[in-house]
């Protein structure tokens, strides 16, 4: 660490912080929302015959859609997962 630049330490301590900020912030908003299930794209299941494309899971999860400043319309029962239709707007 004693071989770092000033400005080099600083701005790990700086990254640090806002590191330890959003994970602060993303876990309150988690509590807040009171879900039932923690659940993670990771761990959907693709085997069972719900119609779910795993390429646009992983379209959807890599946020593009919203930096594109499009919508997307989940249609379906709750929970079933049936599939995703893109609005473009």
């Amino acid at each position: 660490m004693n071989e770092l630049a000033f400005e080099e330490r600083f701005s790990l301590l700086v990254d640090r912080l806002w590191t330890w900020k959003e994970e602060r912030r993303m876990y309150r908003l988690l509590k807040g929302a009171k879900l039932k299930i923690n659940g993670c794209v990771e761990d959907i299941d693709y085997q069972a015959p719900r119609g779910i494309d795993k390429s646009v899971i992983f379209r959807l999860a890599g946020c593009d859609w919203i930096r594109s400043a499009q919508n997307i319309i989940i249609t379906g029962p709750t929970g079933v997962g049936n599939y995703v239709k893109f609005l473009l707007m």
